[in-house]
């Protein structure tokens, strides 16, 4: 926190709460959290400002985002699929869906996308974050590539952003994505050592494709 106090914290996990009241200050704190297996978990943290600092207001201030818990033996080669979800494998067979996929795929590794019409599955955040710590190295890059003669589109509905790509070192090859909301993006790309080819962005709100940061 920048304030002199700190304020305090509770934090929710699947909807069920596991801390309360944890005092927040400039230094970094850790705490044990057990995620169910194979599952996604849902995270909600609610700060309360301290009522001993001068604020402009004091309302708590709320943060979701969501923890993926996968166990896949092999994360060189990850299939996605319109229906896939963290009840899938990985495999052509048993999908998963883009955001597993995107945390989960190893350096140097390819996530194949099948045919079809895809959907946010996060829709707390909006946006299909590929954020740093997802990112490839030199000589590995990481690949998310539509599957020979599929033509996958992610349909974000009018309602949500696309990707927000902060990672280095990934291609993006064959995607489509459509229908961002408005002032919302449908690909952002804001790391460094990435290309993007042979993907369309078409019926978006705002820029289809942004190179910014």
């Amino acid at each position: 926190a920048n304030n002199d106090h700190g304020g305090y914290c509770t934090i929710s996990q699947n909807g069920k709460t596991i801390y309360t009241d944890i005092g927040v200050g400039k230094k970094n704190s850790q705490r044990d959290i057990k995620l169910v297996p194979d599952s996604i978990n849902k995270f909600t943290i609610v700060y309360y400002p301290s009522t001993s600092d001068v604020l402009t207001s004091y309302d708590p201030v709320t943060y979701t985002f969501n923890v993926t818990h996968k166990s896949i033996d092999d994360t060189k080669l990850l299939y996605v699929g319109p229906n896939g979800s963290t009840a899938g494998d990985g495999t052509r067979e048993k999908p998963i869906d883009i955001e597993t996929a995107l945390g989960l795929v190893d350096m140097g590794g390819t996530i194949i996308a099948l045919d079809g019409t895809y959907h946010v599955q996060n829709t707390d955040a909006a946006i299909i974050n590929v954020p740093s710590t997802y990112s490839g190295i030199e000589g590995k890059p990481k690949t998310f590539m539509a599957e020979e003669g599929a033509h996958p589109v992610i349909d974000l509905e009018g309602e949500y952003n696309g990707f927000a790509v902060d990672a280095d070192y990934w291609i993006f090859d064959g995607i489509s994505v459509s229908n961002a909301g408005g002032n919302m993006k449908a690909f952002q790309l804001a790391g460094q050592y990435d290309t993007v080819k042979n993907c369309t962005f078409y019926g978006n709100g705002d820029t289809g494709f942004q190179v910014s940061r």
